[in-house]
């Protein structure tokens, strides 16, 4: 049965609502939640779609709903995170010799299946998601219960639309899809599978001839499988896809009903890998593509960066090098795209282009010019090729090495200190103040603060009482768990691959050799007459650090000769791809982050105690002199607080408190142990 545009066009719209909908409920992911408003029910042509009321206003209820149960930001961060690992790490596969850029060699296999192996984030997550890649945060992204049964009502809602709309157009249910049909297609896009998902997608064909996105996903398995065989078999699968992919892109005429379409562009790419690119007219058919692809990003990141690539691969590196600047501009995947447009800029220089090198000077103001290709520096007979070829390859990874190792030592550096506060966190704070993190952090400062906090027990009752806390939590057997913890977290580094029963004997002979001190403490904890401060102080004198200093020591030097004798990008940018996982596990900051963190310019500060103040010199006032005039201040302060605070929004904070001391621990104020000694309240 023949149908007219504007029939076909209705029904799509009804079945692309219908679709996002189900998919949402069916997944029960709030992840996906969020990707279907944005690239689908937030993305609406509104000049292309139908002009109906009842469309219109299910329309309105859809956003209304997904609004109302949007995901948060914060909560995307390690999704994100280790999608762009993925790209980076197949972008350096495809491209594993940065010199090709900088030489002009064939880049014809350059990025030659990035799109199919990595997908762009809108497939990636719901492929990783089949692959059971997040089975372990499925509580986290899971809808809520509300949300199910808001999306449920929704659903129905659509059903009377439906029926509306056909009976507006005229079109037959043929084309209309069914709870039952888009149930079963939800299934077989999660199936794992390449092979039977493309068997089941291509049994069920026939059912979605007004849903053009099904050619992409029939497509995108059949290329899958493409991969999987050789010969024969390799190129009927690869026909297949072309055949699906060229349906999907000419299902929408002359209009499209979302202003951006990620599968349409998704498509593009896909589509390119299966195009020869020898001749002149293919790489032109190619870049056409690339600018569909471009044109239909809506500006997504992602789908920009297999765009550079693919650029680069028909050597149109005017148009990636736009592509990476923006990308750079947006920080997205920083280091990745400014080392590939700096292999560019060195290209374009060594061809004759001179603004290459204001360029460049530029993209070095913006990233740390250690992870650059370097820039040719001109010999005395004016030759800017002197460096060009194999010594600056190695120089760049050289310094990419370094940055590495570097980068190393700041997580081992930052997983230390996680463990180091849990560590601390065994022995409860005397008189059951709350602080943050940083008292537990072992720095000079909270050292010196865990030590005056054990005053306290200077009282006998309250040294009793103390002891009995220390019962009930299980002091010091409770610090086992910890260190357990610790040797398990470290076998997720693949540099301690192999080397576990060596980081293990080295925390089995620490406690060992602190076994008789740890005893020592426990009996006068079972004994509350025998616990003194000075007990206090021995369990501090047992720091972290006494237990785990060979175990670090050991930690580094693997770490190290793991790293070392990489001398290609590909081997490093794994090894650091297990960082960023290893830091994604472990709750800390990525590699990249740490290294941005520690390089950045901030002024000087000391921990050292400032014992002798100027006061001493300038006026001649003794210590005695000085705490006789602050306690008379203080007395002051205390007796009139109500009435420096004239309304609710003053507050005074006063010495000695935990809010005073709070205060302190979280600023960032020079020298702030010196001027703490010398405020009486804060206001």
């Amino acid at each position: 049965m023949e149908y007219t545009k504007e029939q076909l066009k209705a029904a799509y719209a009804l079945n692309l609502c219908t679709v996002s909908v189900s998919q949402i409920i069916d997944y029960d992911d709030i992840y996906i939640m969020e990707q279907e408003y944005e690239a689908i029910l937030n993305n609406l042509n509104l000049e292309e779609m139908p002009k109906d009321e009842a469309l219109l206003n299910v329309l309105k209820q859809i956003l209304s709903t997904i609004t109302f149960f949007r995901i948060q930001e914060g909560d995307k961060e390690y999704i994100e995170r280790d999608y762009q690992q993925r790209m980076k790490n197949a972008i350096w596969s495809a491209i594993p010799h940065i010199g090709m850029i900088v030489a002009g060699d064939n880049l014809i296999a350059a990025g030659a299946s990035l799109a199919s192996q990595v997908g762009i984030s809108y497939m990636n997550y719901r492929r990783a998601k089949a692959e059971n890649l997040y089975l372990m945060d499925k509580s986290r992204w899971q809808l809520e219960r509300s949300a199910i049964e808001q999306f449920n009502n929704l659903r129905r809602e659509l059903f009377t639309t439906a029926w509306k709309l056909s009976d507006a157009y005229g079109f037959a249910d043929e084309l209309r899809l069914s709870e039952r049909q888009i149930k079963q297609y939800n299934d077989i896009l999660m199936d794992d599978d390449p092979e039977r998902r493309y068997e089941r997608l291509n049994s069920v064909r026939s059912g979605f001839l007004a849903y053009p996105p099904f050619w992409y996903f029939l497509g995108n398995a059949a290329n899958a499988l493409s991969m999987r065989f050789t010969d024969e078999q390799a190129d009927f699968y690869r026909n297949e896809a072309v055949k699906c992919y060229e349906e999907f892109l000419h299902s929408f005429g002359d209009g499209n009903l979302l202003r951006e379409n990620q599968l349409a562009s998704a498509c593009a790419l896909e589509y390119i890998e299966l195009i020869p690119s020898e001749t002149e007219e293919e790489k032109r058919s190619i870049k056409e593509l690339v600018d569909y692809a471009v044109k239909m990003s809506g500006g997504e990141n992602d789908i920009l960066q297999f765009c550079a690539v693919a650029y680069i691969r028909v050597g149109d590196l005017e148009s990636a090098a736009s592509l990476l600047r923006r990308l750079i501009n947006e920080q997205y995947n920083t280091v990745l795209n400014a080392q590939l447009l700096s292999g560019i800029y060195v290209h374009n220089y060594i061809g004759g282009d001179s603004s290459a090198e204001r360029k460049y000077h530029y993209l070095r103001e913006r990233v740390d010019e250690k992870y650059l290709f370097l820039f040719p520096v001109p010999s005395l007979s004016g030759d800017p090729d002197r460096e060009h070829g194999e010594d600056v390859l190695k120089r760049f990874t050289d310094n990419q090495r370094d940055i590495l190792i570097q980068k190393g030592g700041f997580v081992l550096n930052q997983f230390r200190r996680k463990y180091r506060i849990a560590f601390n966190k065994c022995v409860p704070v005397p008189g059951g103040k709350e602080y943050t993190d940083d008292y537990y952090d072992g720095s000079p400062s909270s050292d010196e603060v865990r030590k005056a906090d054990g005053e306290i027990l200077r009282n006998r009752k309250r040294a009793s009482e103390y002891a009995g806390e220390l019962f009930d939590c299980d002091y010091p057997y409770n610090i086992l768990p910890v260190l357990n913890d610790l040797m398990n977290a470290v076998t997720d580094l693949n540099c301690v691959r192999g080397k576990e029963s060596s980081l293990l004997s080295q925390l089995n002979e620490a406690v060992i050799s602190k076994r008789e001190d740890l005893l020592r403490i426990r009996e006068r904890i079972d004994d509350s007459t025998r616990f003194f401060q000075s007990t206090y102080d021995e369990m501090l004198a047992l720091s972290f650090d006494e237990f785990t200093k060979g175990f670090f020591d050991t930690l580094a030097r693997c770490a190290i000769e793991y790293m070392a004798p990489k001398v290609d990008i590909v081997a490093m940018n794994e090894a650091e791809s297990n960082l960023t996982a290893f830091c994604v596990k472990q709750g800390l900051p990525s590699p990249e982050e740490l290294y941005r963190s520690a390089n950045e310019i901030r002024p000087a500060s000391s921990l050292n105690m400032q014992y002798l103040g100027v006061e001493l010199i300038d006026e001649g006032v003794p210590s005695s002199v000085i705490d006789d005039r602050f306690n008379t201040v203080m007395e002051a302060i205390t007796k009139n607080k109500d009435k420096i605070c004239l309304d609710d929004s003053t507050r005074i904070l006063l010495c000695g408190t935990d809010e005073f001391d709070r205060y302190f621990i979280n600023s960032d104020i020079p020298n702030k142990h010196e001027v703490r000694k010398k405020i009486v309240a804060i206001l």
